[in-house]
C-alpha cells in the first residue's frame, strides 16, 4: 500500500499496522506531549498512517521519510536486530498494540476516577484468564520458531500445504518429496510440544506477562473487552480502547524511545 504524499503536507508518515495502532500511537503522543516530553505541535510533524499488514509497513519504511513501527509479534531478537538495520523501522516492545490495554494495574490508571472504585472484578476477570493466555501465547510462539504457523498459508513467495504441491508443474518427484519432508518436520508433534513448555516455564517466570507473553488483539477482545463490559456495561472492543485512551496520564516508558526517535 503507497502513502499519498500529497495527504502528508510536509510532515513525516509512520507507517503502522492498522486503525489500533494508530490510534494507540496517537493517544500516547498526545499524552507524552501533555508532560512536556516532546513538542505540542507533533501533529504537524509526523502522521500516523495505517496500513495493510506488517510486509506493508516494512515496504514503506524503505522510502525516504518514511517511518515504521510494527507489533513485536513472536519474532525473535535477532529477527528484531535485522528488522531494525532498516533506517527509521522500529519494532514495538511489546507483542501487540492492544498489549499496551492488558495489564490490570495500567489499566485501572486509564479509568476515570468514578469507575476506579469498581475496578476490582475487571482486575479478578483478568487474572483469572491470564495462566491460560500464557499457555496460548507459549503455543503462539513454539509454532512460530518451528515455522508451523505458516504451514497453510499460501504466500506467493513461500506457499504452504497444499498450495505448494498444487503448484508444481510438472511435478517433479524429488521437489515434492522435499516439501512434504519439510512440512512433516514443522509439524512434529514432540518438538513443537517441547518448545512450548520451554516457553511456557518461561514466561510463567515474567515479572509482567502482560507485555510479551500473550496474544494482545485475542486477549483484549476476548477477556478484557468482556471483563469490561459485565462491569461497565456493553461498548465494542474498539470503542472501550478509546475510551481508555482519552486521557491517558503518560506515554508508557517503554515507547518512549520509539516516538522520540520519530519527533527527532
Amino acid at each position: 500500500m503507497a502513502i499519498d504524499q500529497d495527504t502528508l503536507r510536509g510532515r513525516r508518515a509512520v507507517a503502522v499496522e492498522g486503525e489500533r495502532d494508530r490510534s494507540v500511537l496517537e493517544a500516547f503522543l498526545e499524552a507524552g506531549a501533555k508532560r512536556g516530553r516532546w513538542r505540542t505541535d507533533w501533529r504537524d510533524v509526523v502522521a500516523i498512517i495505517p496500513v495493510r499488514s506488517s510486509p506493508d509497513v516494512i515496504k514503506a519504511a524503505n522510502a525516504p521519510t518514511v517511518f515504521g513501527i510494527l507489533d513485536r509479534d513472536w519474532r525473535s531478537e535477532d529477527e528484531i536486530k535485522v528488522l531494525e538495520t532498516t533506517p527509521g523501522l522500529w519494532v514495538l516492545p511489546r507483542v501487540m498494540i492492544e498489549n499496551y490495554v492488558l495489564d490490570p494495574d495500567e489499566l485501572v490508571r486509564l479509568m476515570p476516577a468514578t469507575r476506579r472504585e469498581q475496578f476490582e472484578p475487571v482486575h479478578q476477570a483478568i487474572v483469572s484468564e491470564l495462566d491460560h493466555w500464557l499457555q496460548n501465547g507459549a503455543m503462539w510462539k513454539a509454532t512460530y520458531e518451528l515455522g508451523a504457523d505458516y504451514f497453510c498459508r499460501d504466500k506467493d513467495d513461500q506457499p504452504g500445504y497444499p498450495q505448494g504441491l498444487r503448484r508444481l508443474v510438472p511435478v517433479e518427484r524429488n521437489r515434492a518429496r522435499e516439501l512434504l519432508e519439510d512440512w512433516y518436520q514443522r509439524l512434529d508433534p514432540e518438538r513443537i510440544l517441547e518448545r512450548f513448555e520451554f516457553h511456557l516455564a518461561a514466561f510463567r517466570k515474567q515479572s509482567n506477562p502482560y507485555h510479551r507473553c500473550i496474544a494482545g488483539k485475542d486477549f483484549f477482545n476476548q477477556v478484557v473487552c468482556k471483563a469490561l463490559n459485565d462491569t461497565f456495561g456493553q461498548q465494542t472492543a474498539d470503542r472501550w480502547i478509546a475510551d481508555l485512551l482519552t486521557d491517558p496520564p503518560d506515554c508508557p516508558v517503554d515507547l518512549l524511545p520509539i516516538l522520540q526517535a520519530v519527533l527527532s
